[in-house]
């Protein structure tokens, strides 16, 4: 595969993956967990919040490096 549609495939996913965490945490949390109390469910919540934010985050650096030239990629 060519790795400016790998960078592209990836990138779009973590972006995807970063806004449904951060549109639903607490729903995602209900999922992966099961029933949480009051207290974990909020220190979920929060990390679900952290963990959407790195993703888009990954996702907006993996676009926007997918035309660097394989030189400037490996530095």
């Amino acid at each position: 595969m060519v790795t400016t549609v790998a960078l592209t495939i990836i990138g779009c996913v973590l972006i995807l993956v970063g806004i449904i965490f951060n549109l639903i945490p607490k729903q995602i949390n209900q999922k992966l967990m099961g029933d949480l109390t009051e207290e974990a469910s909020q220190v979920a919540f929060a990390f679900k919040i952290i963990l959407g934010a790195l993703g888009m985050t990954f996702g907006i650096v993996a676009i926007s490096c997918r035309n660097f030239p394989v030189v400037e990629a490996q530095t």
